[in-house]
C-alpha cells in the first residue's frame, strides 16, 4: 500500500472528478472510498496506483485507488 498527501480539487469536466494535487505539483485522479472528502482539504491517503483505470473526466491524471483517507 501506498501513501500520498497534498490538497483535494474537484473538477467539473465531464461526470467531474476528484484530484489529489501534492506539494510538488503531481495530480492523481482518486477512485475508491472517497467518503469524507472535500473541496481544499489537505489529506493523506492509503491505497495503490491502478495503471490498469483511466479517468472517466479526462484529467490525464494516473488513477490512485484510495483505501483510506484521513486529514
Amino acid at each position: 500500500m501506498s501513501e500520498l498527501r497534498g490538497r483535494v480539487r474537484r473538477e467539473e469536466f465531464g461526470p467531474g472528478a476528484w484530484i489529489l494535487e501534492t506539494s510538488s505539483g503531481e495530480r492523481f485522479a482518486l477512485a475508491g472510498n472517497l467518503a469524507g472528502l472535500a473541496e481544499g482539504q489537505e489529506v493523506r491517503v492509503e491505497g495503490r496506483l491502478r495503471d490498469d483505470l483511466l479517468g472517466g473526466a479526462m484529467t490525464g491524471a494516473p488513477v490512485f485507488e484510495v483505501a483510506r483517507a484521513s486529514t
